[in-house]
């Protein structure tokens, strides 16, 4: 519709949740328009990728590793768990087996999609064990000090910056 009405391919994108959805619609996009310039189909996080890239270049955002597995996701969060739960009496420990590691990331990135930063008043979440959030921020101070993203980082890390600059909200537009 909007590519019918005189508007530029270049100034459309298409954002789509998984690379499946992304080829699908892109395909077809190819089918119904062969001879006319199409706009961009990504997913939201590799257009977040390229958002993230470009502020690094810009200065805006640190550089930072993606950390793309899950056995990197949970190595890294046992690493910062470890030395929480040093800090915290016995009975006041969090679970620090695979599945708990990947249930608190889980909670991380609702946190993250529902732009918390670190400092805001701590949300309660409907989940059994709400002492998760005292490890959040902590988690956060150690991914930003080692340099990591996670794949919800790619869209909160811009979003949270834009919102704290305008600035940088004039340059992600």
């Amino acid at each position: 519709h909007l590519l019918a009405h005189g508007a530029d391919a270049r100034r459309i994108l298409v954002l789509m949740f998984n690379k499946s959805a992304r080829d699908d619609f892109a395909a077809r996009l190819e089918r119904r328009l062969p001879a006319v310039a199409r706009p961009a189909v990504s997913t939201f996080h590799s257009f977040g990728m390229r958002l993230c890239n470009s502020l690094v270049h810009s200065g805006i955002l640190p550089s930072a590793k993606l950390l793309a597995t899950p056995r990197e996701c949970i190595r890294f969060t046992q690493g910062i768990l470890t030395t929480f739960n040093a800090g915290r009496p016995e009975t006041a420990a969090l679970a620090s087996g695979d599945e708990s590691l990947l249930e608190y990331l889980d909670i991380f990135d609702l946190l993250k999609g529902s732009l918390y930063v670190v400092g805001d008043p701590l949300p309660t979440l409907p989940i059994g064990n709400n002492d998760v959030l005292d490890f959040f921020p902590v988690f956060e101070q150690n991914r930003k000090a080692s340099g990591v993203r996670f794949f919800a980082d790619l869209i909160s890390d811009p979003v949270v910056a834009a919102i704290a600059s305008s600035d940088v909200a004039s340059f992600i537009a």
